[in-house]
């Protein structure tokens, strides 16, 4: 648990120590919808691009 010893050692105190926890369960939650999100939209983007260069004439 992150700063478990922290609480132990007495240098933080519980709703510190609960408010840690409560932030790194949520980033948890959110980072893999959220990288998802970004990689599937910066892949659509290069596709995007890919084909546009395909589809424009040679000079």
């Amino acid at each position: 648990m992150p700063g478990a010893p922290a609480l132990q050692a007495k240098i933080i105190d519980e709703p510190i120590f609960v408010a840690l926890i409560v932030m790194t369960v949520s980033g948890i939650l959110i980072a893999g919808p959220a990288m998802k999100y970004y990689l599937n939209k910066d892949m659509a983007g290069k596709r995007a691009e890919k084909t546009s260069l395909a589809i424009m004439p040679a000079a």
